[in-house]
């Protein structure tokens, strides 16, 4: 059973697919381990496209360019871009490619695109791992609240 997301924004159209459990679980742990000091804050402010926002802003300052290139490619790896004039698939071997044209002086639709892969894909467990290092920090600490 495959399930797929969409979003909106602007003009695109945004489908993909739920990434399979053995790639899921691959991509999960390395954004668990680059976003672990931000789940904490996840957890405190929801799991919502402002807390993504911060956890991507994490992501770029601890990965080298290669590094984003490769994860935010295994991100796309099952979206299809429709805009107006073309569909757009990253699904293929030229993906690279049809990412560096497609995304040419629009970054900012690339910052929405990845907010909902991470969002439709990740969000319950960001919210779990958020809590229980939020309690895992408030007994080290003795806070009760």
């Amino acid at each position: 059973m495959k399930r797929n997301f969409s979003g909106e924004f602007g003009e695109y159209r945004v489908e993909g697919q739920l990434f399979g459990a053995r790639q899921g679980l691959k991509i999960q742990a390395k954004l668990a381990k680059i976003l672990g000091p931000s789940l904490g804050t996840m957890s405190q402010v929801g799991v919502n496209p402002d807390a993504i926002g911060l956890g991507i802003e994490k992501l770029v300052s601890h990965l080298d360019g290669d590094e984003i290139v490769n994860i935010v490619l295994q991100l796309l790896s099952r979206v299809t871009i429709i805009a107006p004039d073309e569909r757009v698939d990253f699904s293929g071997h030229d993906a690279a490619k049809v990412f560096d044209d497609f995304f040419a002086g629009n970054l900012e639709l690339l910052v929405d695109v990845i907010e909902l892969v991470v969002m439709s894909n990740f969000a319950p467990l960001l919210k779990k791992l958020g809590a229980l290092l939020n309690d895992s920090e408030r007994s080290l600490t003795g806070d009760e609240r």
